[in-house]
């Protein structure tokens, strides 16, 4: 009687382990295929010798228990028996720091580890004390528990503090896609927001000193390319968009007028007035030539009280036009100093561009700085221009400049850079 009990305890042993082979997953499977075959073989062995055994082996037990020992070292050291075993999930659930909440396709709390009861109390003080099949509507937030398979930010005001809370829903399905629940995981991301937005005020911060540094950076080269006492373009700035006016007209074509101009007996004005007085009639001279030049025309201060002026697209009458008539002004309106009014003229050259050699040849006032020779300190930046002066031979003779425009002849024998 004793002995079929066994039998019976044993089978229903096997029976759990077959059991659970067959609801394992596929990473344990073989560990508990290979302890059930254990459990099978002296089993099956013992019941054999019970019945009266083999012819030549009356008692096979022993055999059966020498094959459940490969079977269980093969489980034990091949398969990992002790060292790989499945970790209880529910274990794992409870010790993360996540809230983690399972709600019943009723609205009702199914289970709540730890971190989910503490939120559920810190947010609701007069919750049950038994939250499981309570209503999760009226303790966990109906913005939490209507939001289906979303992801939200949820705000929650804890004794301890302000806290923000990540919160995001997994449904709950059998194997028939029947809904059983939902599972709410809520993640507390308060620092690292705090964190996101000191990270953002410092790219905004680094982005407006980027930006500052560029408008400075700007400004300095407008400061750097303006002449300080008149405003005008300097002659650095000249040299820069000279070239590439010169170049368009040559590719297109195209008339490119340019007049140089000269404040007369600028010298006597500043032993008569003093030097206060010249710098006034040089910003007014300044002043209205800006007003007159177009849009797209280049004017730049030459050096000492000659102006330069490029006008693309102008013809020669036109250019000539625009010399005599910024001439005429400055002769009319004197430049009042000190109440005392100075009467002042000037002098212009204007060399017309020419279709067939865009890079021209011209002469200057005759107290415009001469470029005759290679050598010469000045034949450098006269060149960076696009301008040389002919040799002195050909240079007006004194006084021929003063109060009058001045049209040389073109040369195309002298050019830029020869």
């Amino acid at each position: 009687m004793h002995t079929w009990y066994c039998y019976l305890l044993i089978a229903v042993a096997i029976g759990l382990v077959a059991m659970a082979c067959w609801k394992a997953s596929p990473a344990f499977r073989n560990q508990r295929l290979a302890v059930l075959l254990a459990a099978l073989i002296p089993f099956a062995a013992s019941a054999v010798g019970m019945a009266g055994g083999f012819d030549n082996i009356p008692d096979s037990t022993p055999f059966g228990f020498t094959l459940m020992g490969a079977l269980t070292a093969f489980a034990i050291f091949r398969e990992g028996l002790f060292t790989f075993s499945p970790v209880a999930w529910a274990l794992i659930v409870d010790q993360i720091g996540d809230a983690v909440a399972v709600i019943s396709s009723g609205g009702r709390f199914h289970d709540l580890n730890p971190a989910a009861v503490a939120l559920v109390r810190a947010t609701r003080p007069d919750a049950p004390t038994k939250l499981v099949g309570e209503l999760a509507h009226g303790l966990f937030g109906e913005e939490i528990v209507t939001i289906g398979g979303r992801q939200t930010e949820l705000v929650v005001g804890l004794p301890a503090g302000r806290a923000e809370f990540h919160v995001r829903c997994s449904p709950l399905v059998d194997r028939h896609d029947r809904a059983l629940g939902s599972v709410y995981v809520a993640r507390d991301v308060t620092e690292a927001n705090a964190l996101n937005l000191r990270l953002v005020a410092a790219h905004a911060r680094l982005v407006r000193q980027v930006e500052t540094i560029e408008v400075l950076r700007a400004d300095l080269v407008e400061l750097a390319s303006r002449d300080p006492l008149t405003g005008l373009h300097n002659r650095r700035h000249l040299v820069e968009r000279f070239t590439p006016l010169l170049a368009a007209a040559q590719t297109s074509g195209d008339t490119l007028a340019v007049a140089l101009f000269d404040v007369d007996k600028f010298k006597s004005v500043n032993d008569q007035y003093g030097h206060l007085a010249g710098d006034a009639v040089l910003i007014e001279f300044a002043h209205l030539i800006s007003e007159q030049v177009p849009a797209g025309g280049l004017v730049a201060r030459w050096g000492g009280e000659e102006f330069f002026v490029a006008l693309p697209g102008t013809d020669p009458p036109g250019g000539l036009a625009f010399a005599d008539g910024v001439r005429r002004l400055f002769e009319r309106d004197p430049t009042l100093v000190a109440g005392r009014n100075i009467h002042c003229t000037s002098a212009a050259v204007w060399p017309p561009t020419q279709r067939q050699a865009p890079r021209w040849t011209t002469c200057s006032t005759p107290r415009t700085p001469r470029c005759t020779r290679p050598r010469s300190p000045d034949e450098t930046s006269c060149a960076d221009t696009g301008i040389r002066c002919p040799p002195s031979g050909r240079h007006p003779g004194p006084g021929s400049g003063r109060q009058r425009l001045s049209s040389p002849s073109f040369d195309p024998r002298i050019r830029t850079g020869t």
